[in-house]
């Protein structure tokens, strides 16, 4: 933070994160692509718009690790459950087969696609 005094008044002034200087590289498509982007007014340059992508993988990465951090939490909870508050399950129950066939069936989808991001 930056106070400044002038005269009988003080001005508080939060700085900005400090910037650095780094080269990048990226293919012609995706050059392409930025520049694109650029004149569509998503962002001033096409380093600015690289630094919003890198802003918001951070906020997806921060984003996730508290979705992970609620999950382990209710796991924790959960394993706190006396065994008198289990649910039973007998041998007529389908629950877990049909959420092992749901998925298969997904996946299977997923694997037969022509799309390249569905087969990472």
């Amino acid at each position: 933070m930056l106070v400044v005094l002038l005269g009988n008044a003080t001005t508080t002034t939060k700085l900005a994160s400090m910037t650095f200087k780094t080269a990048v590289s990226f293919t012609e498509r995706h050059h392409r692509f930025a520049k694109q982007k650029v004149k569509e007014s998503y962002g001033d340059s096409v380093n600015s718009l690289t630094a919003q992508g890198t802003e918001k993988l951070m906020q997806e990465e921060e984003e996730r690790e508290a979705v992970l951090a609620r999950m382990a939490e209710a796991v924790q909870a959960r394993m706190q459950t006396p065994r008198s508050e289990f649910i039973e399950m007998d041998e007529n129950d389908t629950m877990l087969d049909d959420i092992r066939n749901r998925l298969t069936s997904k996946g299977d989808k997923l694997r037969n696609s022509t799309s390249p991001e569905c087969r990472r």
